[in-house]
């Protein structure tokens, strides 16, 4: 198969991008109804959920066997409209 924007002298930016929506009564009233153009891969769900549920997302066993931490970002604040662009990546 051959990429139609390669095609076209563009090359297509990393990743797949896909709708998804976030629902309930948690959500702040600002932002129910509303729409976010922000980045979020599938690992920041992890450190996400466990702020909310307010639990360690670090991986102590993982950590004590030399593996490299969890690479997840809390996007809370930016689905919760407290801070609207997508967070900056760890350098």
């Amino acid at each position: 198969m051959i990429c139609l924007l390669c095609a076209l002298g563009t090359r297509p930016p990393g990743g797949i991008r896909v709708n998804a929506f976030a629902s309930g009564g948690f959500l702040p009233q600002a932002v129910r109804g509303s729409k976010l153009e922000g980045t979020i891969h599938i690992a920041d769900w992890y450190r996400t959920f466990a702020h909310l549920a307010d639990v360690d997302p670090t991986d102590h066993h993982a950590a004590a066997s030399g593996l490299p931490p969890v690479d997840s970002l809390d996007v809370w604040p930016m689905l919760s409209g407290a801070n609207l662009p997508s967070p900056p990546a760890p350098s």
